[in-house]
């Protein structure tokens, strides 16, 4: 799946698989209409962070490719979906939102205009702010993370 481009449309995108492999370009197409279950969330966050480059219609595709540091962009399939939340998240990671309509046209997006400018929220201080204490557990993890994530950023850049 490493060599493969994946298109993750939104939950409510009319087209039917075959119409957007056309339109986009991309290898498979991943609907994110999946049961609701721990396995169906694994395999598709499996699916789309196996993937070389994945055309983002389902902004949760987007934020988990930026999660486990996925090349990716956004996509617009003539339904874009309340730009504000896109918007939103696109300012948050201190990106510009554009909507390319293929692969193509995505990964020179990203080429140009994402890879290396990601610039991640603080997970420490976003727990500092919860309305609870969350498990010593999870901060620990956190903090481990967040150490492999800064030391990641200033040997090899965002991406």
């Amino acid at each position: 799946m490493a060599d493969k481009t994946l298109c993750v449309p939104h939950f409510l995108e009319k087209k039917p698989d075959s119409q957007l492999l056309v339109e986009t370009g991309a290898d498979m197409i991943v609907r994110p209409n999946i049961p609701a279950s721990i396995e169906a969330i694994y395999k598709i966050i499996d699916q789309i962070v196996s993937a070389r480059f994945v055309l983002c219609g389902a902004l949760h595709a987007a934020i988990v490719c930026c999660a486990y540091n996925s090349a990716f962009s956004y996509f617009d399939s003539g339904y874009v979906d309340a730009p504000f939340k896109w918007c939103d998240f696109s300012a948050s990671i201190d990106i510009e939102e554009h909507f390319p309509g293929t692969v193509l046209e995505g990964e020179r997006l990203y080429g140009a205009r994402i890879h290396g400018r990601i610039r991640k929220p603080n997970l420490e201080r976003i727990l500092d702010c919860a309305p609870y204490t969350p498990p010593r557990a999870l901060q620990v993890r956190l903090r481990s993370y967040q150490k492999a994530e800064r030391g990641r950023t200033r040997t090899h850049g965002p991406h």
